[in-house]
């Protein structure tokens, strides 16, 4: 997916906006948050986090984010459905996302179902990227970042396949 760098004139911040439509406008769970380089750079620091936008729940067993940047992969270990409306913090308890990063989230059938454009290394304060209510990636803390505890579901990101997958 090609990306387009526009400047934030409020902190004067490159943001990478996707040109076209996010291989997400239509599936029902997205990726919402990726921390790349967090404020703790201990293990468990970085994270990926997905929002079940469905009237359904979500199994991801067998899914996966995968970097296009080296093309690792790492599976979603989530011990429960994703519930309608919930969001997964999935925490990556080793340095895996690079500096430049672009992820992709691919279902238990191998299809893409998310996709967030090519994000650029985070400057200052701005190590988190996340999805804006209307749609583009921007760097910071959203206002939603710490929702209420009962919307969110702790997982991890784990490099080997889960059985059966």
């Amino acid at each position: 997916m090609a990306a387009a760098l526009l400047l934030c004139a409020c902190t004067g911040t490159a943001r990478p906006t996707p040109s076209g439509t996010s291989a997400g406008t239509h599936q029902t769970v997205v990726l919402t948050v990726v921390i790349q380089a967090p404020p703790d750079p201990s293990p468990g620091g970085q994270a990926v986090w997905l929002r079940n936008d469905s009237q359904r729940p979500q199994e991801l067993r067998c899914w996966r984010v995968r970097s296009l940047v080296t093309q690792e992969e790492r599976f979603v270990a989530l011990e429960e459905p994703l519930q309608p409306g919930r969001t997964g913090k999935l925490v990556i308890f080793y340095h895996w996302l690079r500096a430049t990063e672009q992820l992709q989230l691919i279902d238990a059938d191998g299809q893409v179902v998310d996709q967030t454009p090519t994000l650029p290394p985070p400057a200052g304060d701005h190590r988190i990227w996340f999805r804006s209510s209307s749609g583009p990636w921007q760097p910071g803390v959203p206002a939603d970042y710490l929702p209420n505890g009962e919307r969110i579901i702790h997982g991890d990101l784990v490099p080997d396949r889960p059985a059966g997958c």
